[in-house]
């Protein structure tokens, strides 16, 4: 008899994938505020960054910024502030590839320029995979739960990326769009 092909199936194969390439694996309910192993500080899910990795990144990434330049850095990137959501996005994006512009008073007292590194582009091993399941997010009267996310990998770089939602369809149904639809 042929079972149905259901999005649990694609999800979990997914999971097992990933897995495979060494991917340490999170179901984003398990990760939730107020769960034991919480990850995320929002219990409203409007939050995408999990905290405390990003924290305990930057430091270890950036030996050559005193801690004042190392927390500026990680407010930059947790209060992204542009009118839209490319524009977040975007300016996202320039921040993990170029790093994070920051000042600092050095000890003299004069101000100094540097740019904190958020991925550690020149050691991949030292990334910390990782693909999260069910990763739930909020936003106004949107909400969204991707069946996979896989942040990028790097303990310093815990900023979602791709997002997979599967979903079954019905015996005769097109995979493609008709005309019009979003």
């Amino acid at each position: 008899m042929h079972r149905p092909f259901s999005e649990s199936v694609v999800e979990d194969a997914a999971l097992a994938w990933l897995e495979e390439l060494g991917y340490a694996v999170l179901h984003g309910p398990e990760i939730a505020a107020g769960e034991p192993g919480a990850e995320r500080s929002d219990p409203g899910y409007r939050d995408v960054v999990p905290v405390r990795r990003l924290r305990a990144a930057l430091a270890p990434l950036n030996p050559h910024l005193p801690p004042e330049a190392v927390e500026e850095a990680y407010r930059k990137l947790t209060r992204i502030d542009a009118p839209s959501l490319i524009e977040r996005n975007r300016a996202a994006h320039q921040m993990l590839v170029d790093g994070v512009t920051v000042e600092y008073r050095r000890r003299d007292g004069s101000i100094a320029g540097g740019q904190a590194r958020v991925i550690d582009f020149d050691a991949p091993d030292n990334d910390d995979w990782v693909a999260v399941n069910q990763f739930a997010v909020s936003e106004g009267q949107h909400a969204r739960r991707p069946d996979v996310v896989y942040p990028l990998g790097s303990r310093s770089r815990w900023r979602p990326r791709p997002a997979f939602r599967w979903r079954s369809m019905p015996r005769g149904a097109s995979p493609r769009p008709r005309r019009g639809a979003a």
